[in-house]
Formats: structure tokens, sequence, C-alpha cells
């Protein structure tokens, strides 16, 4: 019986799922990773952590992205003030970039 061929993918007949499937090396990280996921989440299985850490980690990458981003603006916004325009220039900047045109 010759080997099915189809398309490079880690697909296996009988395994119920179209969604792309990924391997994942148990390296130090890892490992340290799921240590912890053991601790905290001793009910799921290690697969079940590992989708939990990814959805955590996706969280908190996003949430350092609006925090960097919010840190930008304030900068911005700390040396508009500081470049010696005027209040009302300075208002109407302001309120522009934070998006509250009545701010002014």
């Amino acid at each position: 019986m010759q080997p099915k061929f189809l398309a490079p993918s880690c697909y296996t007949d009988g395994v119920p799922t179209r969604h792309p499937r990924h391997t994942l090396t148990e390296t130090d990280d890892v490992a340290r990773a799921l240590r912890s996921a053991r601790e905290l989440l001793p009910d799921l299985t290690d697969g079940q952590r590992l989708r939990r850490l990814v959805a955590v980690g996706a969280e908190a990458l996003s949430e350092d992205a609006e925090r960097e981003l919010r840190e930008r603006r304030r900068d911005a916004q700390l040396a508009l003030i500081n470049s010696g325009r005027s209040e009302n220039e300075l208002a109407l900047i302001l309120a522009d970039t934070l998006d509250e045109p009545d701010a002014a």
C-alpha cells in the first residue's frame, strides 16, 4: 500500500478537525510554562493548558501594544505642551489627538 501524498501537512486519517495543526517542541521555556500551568490549572490536560497559554499570551501581547501606544501618545502630548504653542493651539491639537473634538 502506497502512502497518500496530497500536500505537506500533519493531518492524519481519523483526526476529527479541519483546523491547522502545529508542532510545539517542549523547550525549557515551554516546560516552565507548562509546569506553572499545571499548578494553576490542575483539571486541564496539557493540550488544554497550551491552548490557554497561547490565548493568555495573545491577550498580553495586545495589552502591551495598547500600553505602548498610550505611552507614545502621552509622550507626543508632553512634547506638544513643552513646544511653546499657545493654549488654544494646544487645546485643538490635544482634542484632535484624543478624538474629543469638543474638548477645546
